[in-house]
């Protein structure tokens, strides 16, 4: 069911890296993610967190101070405290990312090596090996795992399925899907929404 063609309806800019249409086909059967429903609000989530289904990494090159602060504001209260990680990443992880989600403290470098990957952005070192562990049978495997196609799908699967997101969407609608992924912020939702649209109208879902 799960086409590169179906993934270009969703987004469009699945077209500039195809190779996860088979990947995300093989994930879906693994985690019983089959009802046209559930992988129009699957593929929907993925086409958003992953810029069109081409990144599979956490982008935290930011080149604004005053961006920086907006999205991390707990890690940088003032755009003076930002100034100084403008264009350094891994600073910036390790900052925004110590003492999450299992993180140590920033000398840790925790932050940088556990940052978002994946089609649906696994982010913390506690995550990580809860997924790791569930697909490799192995805490300590290379994060660089999820960059891989087949890995980037899996975790997303696993993340789904480990999440109840199926039992979200059927009993809440598909903004508790969001929330779930996103947390309480619920960004990008006016997004989320249309590429849902387009995924339920190229599955032929009433």
């Amino acid at each position: 069911m799960v086409t590169e063609r179906l993934l270009q309806q969703i987004d469009p800019r699945a077209a500039q890296k195809p190779g996860f249409a088979g990947p995300l086909a093989a994930a879906c059967a693994e985690f019983a993610i089959v009802a046209p429903m559930e992988i129009a609000a699957f593929l929907a989530q993925l086409a958003v967190e992953s810029g069109g289904f081409t990144r599979v990494e956490e982008n935290l090159n930011y080149t604004s101070a005053s961006r920086l602060a907006a999205i991390f504001p707990r890690a940088f209260p003032t755009t003076a405290d930002a100034q100084s990680y403008v264009g350094q990443p891994a600073r910036i992880a390790s900052r925004v990312y110590a003492w999450r989600l299992g993180n140590g403290d920033v000398a840790s470098g925790d932050g940088w090596r556990y940052r978002g990957r994946g089609l649906i952005q696994i982010t913390g070192r506690s995550n990580y090996q809860a997924c790791l562990q569930a697909l490799y049978g192995n805490a300590t495997a290379e994060p660089e795992r999820l960059c891989e196609p087949e890995g980037a799908a899996r975790s997303a699967a696993w993340f789904w399925s480990r999440n109840a997101c199926r039992q979200a969407l059927l009993l809440q609608g598909f903004e508790a899907t969001t929330r779930i992924i996103n947390g309480p912020g619920m960004a990008g939702m006016a997004e989320r929404r249309e590429a849902y649209a387009r995924a339920l109208a190229a599955l032929g879902v009433m």
